[in-house]
């Protein structure tokens, strides 16, 4: 009877899944988000700040990869590394469309959705966005970083509309008074969680 190499094995699957996980984060790049476990169901809760509750159900990702015997015997893993990284992105793409579409319907559900109505971009628009999310800030109230979620098409322009607010003395001092009122709601909603834990 052959050995089984069960010990050898274990490892080299642990490998396997420790770069699998490094490319899916690799191609998630700013969607690579903290995971979490859930031991039990097939659907989740979160409250709102305003108290409401909000559900969804959990979906599966999935994909396989096959090693052939020829790629083993050969010694070289390029083949089975190139396979993987193709499941890899894979899985990104699966995850990112995920995440795309349910922050849409929890945009939707929360009132949180803004149709400008086939208008160009602007200023106002953006203020108008930023003054309707939840900003957070570090333990010293700096500012944690935003990412923007937007098409190809609306990239170049909001690019010039941050250029034209760091310019632009009167938008400055409103982008400035704009953070320092959501920091003060950060400073209200971080002592009120103190006061209830």
């Amino acid at each position: 009877m052959l050995p089984d190499y069960t010990k050898a094995k274990s490892e080299i699957r642990k490998l396997i899944e420790r770069n699998f996980k490094r490319r899916v984060d690799a191609y998630l790049g700013p969607y690579a988000f903290k995971e979490y476990r859930i031991f039990e169901g097939r659907n989740y809760s979160t409250k709102t700040d305003d108290g409401k509750t909000l559900t969804g159900n959990l979906k599966e990702f999935s994909g396989t990869y096959t090693i052939r015997a020829e790629d083993i015997k050969s010694g070289d893993p390029t083949n089975i590394f190139q396979e993987l990284d193709t499941l890899a992105k894979d899985m990104a793409e699966q995850q990112i469309k995920m995440f795309l579409g349910e922050l849409g319907r929890v945009c939707h559900d929360t009132g949180q959705e803004f149709d400008f109505e086939g208008r160009k971009f602007s200023t106002e628009m953006f203020f108008a966005a930023m003054e309707g999310i939840q900003i957070d800030f570090d333990e010293k109230g700096n500012m944690n970083k935003l990412m923007l979620i937007l098409g190809p098409s609306l990239y170049q322009r909001a690019q010039e509309i941050l250029q034209e607010i760091d310019t632009n003395h009167d938008l400055k001092k409103q982008y400035n008074d704009l953070v320092e009122k959501k920091r003060l709601d950060w400073r209200d909603r971080e002592a009120s969680r103190k006061l209830v834990g």
